[in-house]
């Protein structure tokens, strides 16, 4: 295969290559950074608090984080030619053998960074020791990163074979670390969840035991031990729970008092997963009337009415579902 030679001034360095990283991580954090506050917003919203839920939901920011990063390095480097920050600074990416990049090496290339990157950032600093100036994602993708204006002073053949185990090199050298990273974090994760759930079940038992088993305090931490349970689908074990906090805050505060649309939100969507939606329905309207004697708009109405079209379309009552989502966007609209 007929690889290009450029002089080793035209190559694009590990400085100027920061730079221009640092110029696009700009863009890319505002965009990364709108999407966590959109879920922060969702979390505050649907009130969750289980270390589940929240490992789930950033799974979700992850992969969008990845997504808008792929598209950000597609979309610059095939309609723009390059990115901000390596226009800027006057480099460009380019095939070993001369040519533009291919949408498949941008992917590839854009993909293997995270490699670079979790190898401690050992991928980018390889960068300072490779003949041409190649970070793994490079070797991988087969791309060199050169300046603007540099043209090569030669071609020269190359055996597929070779540039073929010079990727795998990259590669081979780069998944170790790659995998002790996902090894490690399935460790912690499990670590959190069962110290969670240590924790969950002391500040309860504390509780119960300086305030007495009846006090708001202890209904509050039966609601987050119970949303632990549901969130790792223990319904038979979150439901008691629920049940309890509900007769405590009721007993301590009265069945209007706002507290009380909590635990009946959460035992409604309990019996909505388990497909028991007459008793849902039943709680979910109790709740509803509790928070439309706060304000008819209260934004908790409104999360009401959203989680009960989403049971009448399960009971396939479209109509119903419709005239309540559209109440709920009203709402939304006015609490903006």
């Amino acid at each position: 295969m007929e690889c290009t030679v450029y002089i080793r001034k035209d190559y694009g360095g590990f400085w100027r290559r920061i730079f221009a990283d640092s110029i696009d991580a700009i863009p890319l954090g505002l965009a990364w950074g709108a999407v966590t506050e959109i879920f922060k917003r969702i979390i505050e919203i649907y009130k969750y608090s289980a270390m589940t839920d929240l490992f789930i939901v950033s799974i979700i920011i992850l992969i969008l984080d990845i997504v808008i990063f792929l598209a950000y390095m597609v979309g610059f480097k095939v309609f723009m030619g390059e990115t901000p920050g390596y226009w800027s600074l006057g480099i460009k990416t380019v095939a070993i053998n001369g040519a533009a990049v291919t949408v498949k090496q941008i992917v590839i290339r854009a993909i293997s960074s995270f490699f670079s990157l979790l190898a401690f950032g050992l991928g980018f600093f390889w960068i300072t020791i490779d003949k041409n100036k190649q970070a793994w994602q490079d070797k991988i993708a087969g791309t060199y990163v050169v300046r603007s204006r540099a043209m090569p002073v030669r071609t020269i053949e190359i055996p597929r074979r070779g540039l073929i185990r010079t990727g795998l090199f990259a590669l081979q050298f780069s998944t170790p670390f790659v995998l002790i990273f996902i090894v490690v974090s399935i460790i912690v994760i499990m670590v959190m969840l069962k110290i969670e759930d240590s924790f969950s079940k002391l500040q309860m038992a504390i509780n119960e035991k300086v305030h007495g088993p009846d006090h708001p305090d202890v209904a509050r931490s039966l609601n987050r031990l119970a949303r632990l349970y549901e969130s790792r689908r223990k319904y038979d074990e979150a439901q008691p729970l629920y049940n309890r906090a509900l007769a405590i805050r009721e007993k301590a505060l009265g069945s209007d008092h706002p507290d009380v649309a909590e635990p009946l939100e959460n035992l409604a969507r309990l019996y909505h997963f388990q497909g028991k939606y007459a008793e849902a329905e039943t709680l979910y309207k109790r709740a509803l009337a509790v928070w439309e004697k706060v304000r008819p708009d209260h934004p908790g109405v409104a999360t009401v009415l959203e989680n009960m079209a989403k049971l009448y379309k399960k009971t396939g009552r479209e109509g119903e579902a419709e005239r309540l989502e559209e109440r709920a966007k009203r709402i939304r609209l006015k609490n903006r």
